[in-house]
């Protein structure tokens, strides 16, 4: 069968070997690869190598993926032997899939694949998962079954990519409207994230500004203690800042524009307490009328913005703003 589209969502490399987790066809395979496995095959000290800077090279690790493709894209050929209707294809079949084990080796110069019985990986750094009782305040929004989140391909998509790409958009049941869904990806971040969208909205700061709305949370299917993300109203937008900085895109108006709302929202933010974090051009959204909102208060950083000693503070905030503002006018 054919295989429209595959994505790498995990990857994980010791000194001679190296797990993949690969999401494709509405399943999930992973395939391991050991050098003491390759044989003769032409590509194994090029694998070595690449191995060895992998760890903190892009570069190195999407070498290491273009190296073992020819055979991945045959295990993918091979073993898709179910059709899976991507317009019915939900949040947990996303994240419970059927799941397939392989090994690669060398046969000659050429490398090969073979089942993979013994010693398969814990799957759990790919599962999204927190408990519910780690989160305060949980009983404040609505909580769905992941197996009435049916996924939507993102503007411009193809609908087949929601098989195989980390969705971000779903629908309930026959409700047409859309949502925009992030999954766990770490507990402090995801406490920090909830408990301020939760602000937000009972504060009624989205009324106001442009910032996110929280819609509930998504459990596993039939286990109501096992939540693996959060809903949010979904924005319709074109684009993040940071396309219209590498664009070259943003004229004299918008700038006024936008530096105008990022700011007001900003200082509405802390005077209720609320410090946004995360603050990049990528977390700010261009909405279809060109207005801009604040998105993403999980924590974090980005040096080129914010410094170090300052994350997660007003001062990182404004500072981090303030690059923001000066990219833009250095952007025309």
């Amino acid at each position: 069968m054919s295989v429209t589209s595959w994505d790498v969502t995990n990857f994980n490399c010791d000194e001679d070997e190296a797990t993949f987790a690969i999401r494709a066809c509405g399943k999930l395979w992973i395939v391991y690869v050991r050098a003491g496995d390759l044989g003769e095959f032409s590509g194994k000290k090029d694998f070595l190598s690449l191995i060895q800077e992998a760890h903190d090279n892009y570069d190195a690790e999407e070498a290491l993926y273009e190296l073992i493709s020819d055979t991945i894209l045959q295990i993918l050929r091979d073993h898709n032997s179910r059709s899976i209707d991507p317009l019915q294809f939900t949040l947990q079949d996303f994240y419970i899939p059927e799941t397939l084990f392989f090994k690669l080796g060398g046969k000659g110069s050429h490398l090969t694949y073979l089942p993979w019985v013994k010693d398969r990986p814990d799957l759990l750094g790919i599962t999204p998962l927190i408990s519910l009782s780690s989160i305060t305040d949980s009983s404040e929004v609505p909580h769905f079954d992941a197996s009435i989140a049916k996924i939507s391909p993102r503007f411009g998509q193809d609908p087949d990519d929601v098989l195989s790409s980390t969705p971000s958009c779903v629908t309930l049941s026959e409700n047409p409207e859309r949502y925009h869904f992030k999954a766990v990806q770490g507990h402090q971040s995801f406490l920090r994230e909830f408990q301020i969208l939760l602000k937000i909205k009972q504060s009624g700061l989205n009324q106001k500004h442009r910032l996110p709305l929280i819609h509930g949370l998504v459990h596993y299917s039939g286990k109501p203690e096992k939540i693996l993300g959060v809903l949010m109203k979904y924005i319709e937008h074109e684009a993040t800042l940071a396309n219209y900085f590498s664009q070259g895109r943003i004229t004299r108006s918008l700038e006024k524009k936008w530096q105008q709302q990022i700011m007001e929202t900003l200082q509405e933010l802390h005077s209720h307490e609320i410090v946004w974090g995360d603050v990049k051009p990528d977390n700010v959204l261009i909405d279809n009328n060109k207005d801009a909102h604040l998105i993403d208060f999980g924590g974090g950083f980005n040096s080129e913005y914010v410094d170090e000693d300052v994350i997660e503070t007003v001062q990182g905030d404004l500072q981090g703003v303030s690059r923001i503002m000066e990219a833009i006018s250095g952007s025309r």
